[in-house]
């Protein structure tokens, strides 16, 4: 005997939550394909209001539309549940804890913005200097160290070593350097 319209809706209406729930067909209370009001959702779902508007924020367009009439397909929303890993028995603890993370990193972004405002105002007051100010500074005082060296040893030194045996001139030489390394470490290249 063949079954009528009615009894065929119920078999797939039965097929269709043990596909999305994956329990065996009957093992639960019959669960209706659509409901009129967030809150029969939520009780289907077992999460509370706060949850889904969590997930609604969340996934945004992601989340099972509405039909025409306003009521919600308990079926689609079952299987976004499932697709997404949220869990039935999801509860708002959960998305406290995401809420925490999103002020932290909330309080992480101020804090960046104030460092960064804190390092314009600094090299507004020229407690940094431009790369190449500092390139070009180095630069004049290697050539100035350079040239001290050179005068020294070329020019000064000389004269003084005229006659004097290997071990004098060494010492001397020795003297140059300190004196030269002394300069350089005072900052007094002239």
């Amino acid at each position: 005997m063949p079954l009528t319209g009615p009894e065929r809706s119920l078999l797939d209406q039965i097929a269709r939550q043990d596909e999305v729930t994956g329990g065996v067909a009957g093992s639960e209370e019959l669960i209706p394909d659509v409901v009129p009001s967030i809150a029969a959702l939520c009780g289907i779902l077992g999460v509370d209001r706060k949850t889904y508007y969590n997930w609604k924020k969340r996934f945004g367009g992601e989340i099972p539309a509405n039909r025409t009439n306003g009521s919600y397909d308990v079926l689609a929303w079952q299987a976004f549940v499932r697709r997404k890993g949220l869990i039935e028995g999801f509860d708002s603890t959960d998305d406290e804890e995401d809420g925490e993370d999103i002020d932290s990193l909330k309080r992480r972004d101020l804090k960046a913005k104030a460092m960064e405002r804190e390092f314009k105002l600094e090299i507004l007051r020229k407690d940094y200097l431009h790369k190449d100010d500092v390139r070009e500074a180095i630069t004049r005082m290697v050539n100035e160290a350079i040239k001290l060296i050179r005068d020294k040893l070329e020019n000064e030194l000389p004269p003084v070593c005229a006659g004097l045996d290997a071990l004098r001139i060494r010492e001397e030489n020795s003297r140059v350097v300190d004196e030269f390394c002394e300069t350089i470490h005072k900052g007094g290249i002239v």
